[in-house]
């Protein structure tokens, strides 16, 4: 089979699924916008920021600059068309801003997977409104989202043309439920795949642990709670050693974790993130906000859950408790070979694209078609704002992705 994968690189999953679909003796295309900053080295068969440069000119320039990324994407598209049989859309891209290529694939009887993985498809409105009905609940935690309302403001209108696409075209939509705010069909949970080769375990088992956290962004990770807990702890004479890592590359993380014995990951939102898996593999105690049953995380995840407020407590506990630390940390290496190894995952999304493959899905979704109303002051607030970013001409693109206009105010 033949396997086109692009359009980014998020969270190293493109490259990742490139190299267990060649594993498993699948041929693949690896197609990217530009690199991912934390993987530098990482070989793709294209990256269209190399062959076109970024551009800041305006006026005529700007619009040259645009006809050499049409002259370089189209003939990309077509020769993907004619020569691959899946095509695996990395956080919800695409080569055109209409999705007129998923209607092509399509149209020539090619499969489709849609891999959703966060701001891609989530929508601030929507998402807040989706926890605050959940409060009270088991699943509450709408204090615990707050950074992600305002996080990289998006607009309705773009993120639904996306998911719509998405839902209409695809053979196979892969998402979680902290990110299905607009999603209405049928999904299967998305798990982070790995190349465990990649990751050397080693437990360090320190009397006094090494404890490091590396944010990509401090605000919506929690950052300034797990530097108070860090304070709060050394007032205590609690002893360990504390890491802030940013902004350095994978393979250069990698080596922190297999040295850490403790890693603070994201204090927010309902599953675990990339790095958290990460340290799993690395021989790390893990402590992360999640609810299991919510983001239906597999049975017996080691990591430690925590939220903002009880974080002090639960990373004494596993400072100060060495035998718990111990047993913590021999359990993850085993829990992300079962769940999160690459090649698993890989002929996972292999065999559901197979007819009848999906026996029961994960998640059905129901806020958006059952509960959730977008207020009309919000929609045409948002659609100036998108018209003064966007030209006209793709403003009426987005219009005619969405074919949503008796929807969209509900």
């Amino acid at each position: 089979m033949r396997i086109f994968i692009g359009l980014t690189d998020f969270a190293h999953i493109a490259s990742t699924y490139a190299k267990a679909f060649r594993a498993l003796g699948h041929e693949t295309y690896t197609l990217v916008a530009q690199r991912n900053l934390f993987y530098p080295d990482e070989h793709y068969d294209l990256v269209l920021s190399d062959v076109i440069p970024a551009q800041q000119h305006s006026g005529w320039k700007r619009l040259l600059s645009l006809g050499k990324w049409k002259r370089v994407v189209v003939p990309q598209f077509i020769r993907a068309l004619w020569t691959h049989d899946v095509f695996i859309f990395v956080f919800a891209t695409s080569f055109f801003s209409s999705f007129l290529d998923y209607a092509i694939l399509k149209l020539f009887k090619k499969q489709i997977v849609s891999v959703f993985l966060g701001d891609d498809v989530r929508y601030w409105y929507a998402f807040r409104e989706r926890f605050r009905l959940l409060a009270g609940s088991e699943y509450s935690c709408p204090d615990n989202n707050e950074p992600y309302y305002g996080y990289r403001h998006n607009f309705y209108d773009t993120q639904l043309a996306k998911v719509k696409a998405a839902e209409r075209y695809s053979d196979l939509i892969l998402s979680q439920p902290d990110m299905d705010q607009l999603q209405s069909r049928p999904y299967m949970r998305v798990n982070t795949p790995l190349d465990l080769s990649e990751f050397r375990f080693s437990v360090p088992n320190r009397v006094v642990p090494i404890i490091l956290h590396a944010p990509s962004d401090k605000e919506v990770k929690g950052t300034t709670h797990v530097l108070a807990a860090i304070e709060q702890l050394r007032l205590e004479g609690i002893r360990f050693e504390f890491r802030l890592i940013e902004k350095v590359s994978n393979v250069k993380l990698r080596e922190m974790l297999a040295d850490a014995d403790i890693v603070i990951d994201q204090l927010w939102l309902t599953t675990i993130g990339t790095l958290a898996v990460e340290s799993l593999a690395s021989g790390n105690v893990v402590l992360a906000s999640y609810h299991q049953e919510f983001s239906a995380i597999p049975a017996g995840c080691p990591v430690v859950n925590v939220t903002p407020w009880n974080l002090t407590e639960k990373l004494r506990e596993v400072i100060l408790n060495q035998p718990q630390r111990l047993a913590l940390a021999y359990a993850g290496r085993p829990y992300v070979e079962k769940y999160h190894n690459h090649l698993l995952i890989g002929q996972q999304i292999l065999d559901w694209l197979k007819p009848g493959g999906i026996q029961r899905y994960d998640f059905k979704p129901t806020f958006f078609q059952d509960e959730f109303v977008m207020p009309s002051e919000l929609l045409q607030e948002e659609r100036k704002k998108l018209r003064k970013l966007r030209p006209e001409g793709c403003w009426k693109r987005i219009s005619q992705a969405l074919r949503l206009e008796s929807a969209t105010t509900k």
